[in-house]
């Protein structure tokens, strides 16, 4: 009887992997392949993997990340893809300059507009100021109201915080892209695992990922090892937040 138990407890076939199982699964051997297509290309990269793991990093969990900073930047760099001004951090879409820079002055006048208009008979708030009335619609009606009374106002202020954000947000993040910001992430990750940002062993690793996942010999020049150096100490802190281990 026992060995019965044993053959039919047996024969029950393992419950299918979840969604998440799969894709944890398909991450982990799209990296792995990754890794050994990498490390092909020069003990050396092996070696100064191997040295940040040895020195605090998850051998898995940098693996991933490498893989997906490669993959990732090298697709948003591709301009079968995207256009110039979309591989920028901050763009505006398939919004033009000229579009964007014009687009608050058009919302005022159109405020100014919709505010005219407002005041006669074809204001759309009448239409339902004047229809019967019906307790159970009211507090809807009233809610329709002050949104369409008020929309020149929201117009303004919408148009006045475009204004003054896009200068802002240009002016602060200038020509910064995705994958300097994926770049910056992984040195970040870096240093707060093994002390130091290891600026030469991420250029190297990170220009021949590239390599690897975007299947081109083209990198940007970012990721030298200067490159890597003079955009982590400028953008890190903007980027990340305080170092979880201070600089001595």
């Amino acid at each position: 009887m026992p060995d019965a138990r044993k053959s039919r407890k047996a024969a029950v076939p393992a419950a299918p992997a979840g969604p998440q199982t799969r894709s944890a699964d398909r991450l982990r051997r799209e990296t792995n392949a990754f890794l050994k297509q990498l490390f092909a290309r020069g003990y050396y990269l092996e070696e100064f993997f191997g040295k940040l793991c040895d020195g605090g990093c998850s051998r898995e969990e940098f693996g991933t990340l490498l893989y997906s900073l490669c993959l990732v930047s090298s697709f948003r760099a591709d301009s079968r893809y995207f256009s110039g001004g979309q591989k920028r951090l901050v763009n505006s879409g398939n919004i033009s300059k000229s579009q964007l820079k014009a687009l608050p002055r058009k919302m005022r006048a159109m405020a100014d507009t919709i505010d005219s208009l407002n005041a006669t008979i074809l204001a759309p708030a009448n239409d339902i100021k004047l229809a019967p009335h019906d307790a159970q619609r009211q507090i809807a009606r009233e809610y329709v109201i002050r949104r369409y009374e008020t929309l020149p106002a929201v117009l303004r202020i919408y148009s006045w915080h475009l204004e003054r954000f896009s200068k802002f947000a240009a002016r602060t993040a200038k020509r910064l892209m995705p994958g300097h910001v994926h770049a910056i992430e992984l040195i970040r990750y870096v240093e707060d695992h093994t002390g130091s940002p290891h600026y030469e062993a991420m250029a190297n690793l990170i220009e021949q990922g590239w390599r690897v996942a975007g299947k081109t010999e083209s990198t940007p020049r970012f990721l030298s090892a200067v490159g890597l150096t003079k955009l982590y100490q400028r953008w890190a802190e903007s980027v990340c937040g305080p170092r979880r281990i201070p600089r001595s």
